[in-house]
């Protein structure tokens, strides 16, 4: 499993941090794919999580909390750009959100 620091500014300027972690085989006999982005800023939370599953099926979920003062979550955005698949993040489509998750994965491979 590789896992990094990562650090990134919103647009609004908040910076958010945390954990990266990444391990990837498809070529075994029980292949895998897994990926994790947690990051917290003051008022934010990002959370993206990839996972191959048993019939060679990936899921993935991309979700943004919004916290308050004390660091509780008062809300919860299900960033659902899956063009109608179930589980299914496409980045692009996920705008500001999309590019933090594809830098954080990116700084993990470049770490290892």
């Amino acid at each position: 499993m590789k896992t990094t620091a990562f650090t990134a500014r919103l647009k609004s300027g908040e910076v958010m941090q945390g954990m990266v972690k990444r391990d990837v085989n498809y070529w075994t006999y029980a292949p895998y794919d897994y990926a994790r982005v947690e990051l917290t800023g003051d008022r934010t939370k990002l959370h993206f999580s990839r996972d191959l599953h048993s019939g060679n099926e990936v899921t993935e979920d991309l979700y943004v909390d919004t916290l308050d003062e004390s660091g509780r979550v008062i809300a919860r955005d299900l960033i659902d750009v899956s063009g109608g698949r179930a589980h299914h993040v496409d980045l692009d489509a996920a705008g500001e959100w999309g590019e933090i998750v594809r830098r954080a994965l990116a700084a993990v491979e470049a770490a290892a």
